[in-house]
């Protein structure tokens, strides 16, 4: 196939796919879309940069289904060749927030905003991924210890464990000195 035949595929596949993921169809986008990347890619290689959207629109549609690895995967084949694709940046930084790799995701969410600042993607990504980090780690304020019941039960274990020890050492060394042992063995 020429060039305007690949590209021609591709349009129809992928106009195809996102009328499909506009319906909540995700699986049948997600196909579709694949068939759009299979017209231009040869040998494993995208042979046009329009098969980066494509791999974007893939990429939500795999979040959308909770198939994050997968989603990542299309969001960085999106970034291989520039890595300031918006696009990209913003499918990564939400793939990596799914993951659950929040640090990550709020650096991504951060590229992109510095790439584009007027985009409420990256500003919302950066605030949601922020709140997750502190939700995970919590506060100092949140953290603090506090005794709601006797604590007396597990001093008393934790005392009544190292006397006995202390009180056969003592026994083992009266024991060693009145059988006359060395002076070496009661050292020990």
């Amino acid at each position: 196939m020429d060039d305007a035949a690949c590209i021609a595929t591709f349009n129809k596949y992928y106009a195809e796919g996102g009328t499909l993921e506009q319906a909540g169809s995700y699986q049948k986008a997600i196909d579709l879309y694949s068939k759009a990347l299979d017209a231009v890619t040869m040998n494993g290689m995208l042979t046009q940069a329009i098969g980066r959207v494509c791999l974007c629109a893939r990429s939500k549609c795999y979040l959308q289904l909770g198939n994050h690895e997968s989603a990542l995967k299309d969001a960085e084949a999106a970034l291989a060749d520039d890595k300031t694709y918006i696009k990209g940046l913003a499918a990564k930084a939400e793939a990596l927030y799914f993951i659950g790799n929040f640090e990550n995701a709020l650096v991504f969410f951060h590229r992109g905003h510095k790439l584009r600042p007027e985009m409420e993607e990256f500003r919302l990504g950066i605030q949601k991924s922020r709140e997750a980090i502190n939700n995970s780690i919590g506060t100092p304020d949140s953290c603090k210890l506090v005794c709601t019941a006797d604590m007396l039960p597990f001093l008393q274990r934790g005392a009544s464990a190292t006397k006995p020890r202390a009180k056969t050492k003592e026994n083992r060394r009266q024991q060693r000195t009145k059988s006359g042992t060395s002076t070496k063995a009661a050292s020990d």
